[in-house]
């Protein structure tokens, strides 16, 4: 079966950026480490992205020479072994299965807050968001790519307005 290329770049760089969450990150990231570096948040924020940085411009330099659709097994395998390419695989998998677990809780942490902010109150349960989330999730990708990805991009979008907004509303304070 050959691959056939379904996605225009900028529905590339839309799914890509949904993955990668900005909005998520920017809400809920900051606020644990904080409890336990303190101000040195930032800090921590700036090695952390010069890590992925290196990781990210290694699978730029060996996808110029292993040409794969394995992800992490191929590269692995290929450059140290077919085990540690087994391992990585693993590896990968287990991020993607606990990165699900992890969006779809914060998805439902933000449910939950916005339904007592509109005035639901009492114990909202937070599983039934969760598994809501994970659902509407799970029919978004089992369509065509395309409509993930611009859904993606639709959410981002939104949602980088709305902290933009908040953003304004915060250092523009109406007196």
């Amino acid at each position: 079966m050959a691959l056939r290329r379904e996605l225009k770049v900028w529905e590339g760089v839309a799914l890509s950026l949904g993955i990668m969450g900005p909005t998520i990150a920017m809400a809920l990231d900051g606020t644990a480490p904080a409890g336990e570096i303190g101000t040195k948040v930032p800090l921590a924020f700036l090695l952390a992205l010069i890590g992925i940085a290196l990781v990210g411009y290694g699978f730029v330099r060996l996808s110029r020479y292993i040409s794969h659709a394995g992800s992490v097994y191929a590269l692995v395998g290929v450059t140290l072994g077919p085990r540690s390419g087994f391992v990585g695989g693993w590896a990968l998998w287990g991020f993607y299965f606990v990165s699900v677990a992890a969006s779809s809780a914060a998805a439902a942490l933000f449910g939950v807050a916005f339904l007592n902010s509109v005035g639901v109150h009492g114990n909202i349960p937070w599983l039934p968001l969760a598994l809501l989330s994970v659902a509407l999730c799970w029919v978004l990708n089992s369509r065509k790519i395309k409509i993930a990805a611009r859904s993606l991009l639709a959410i981002e979008v939104i949602s980088v307005t709305l902290v933009v907004i908040l953003c304004v509303v915060v250092f523009f304070p109406s007196t």
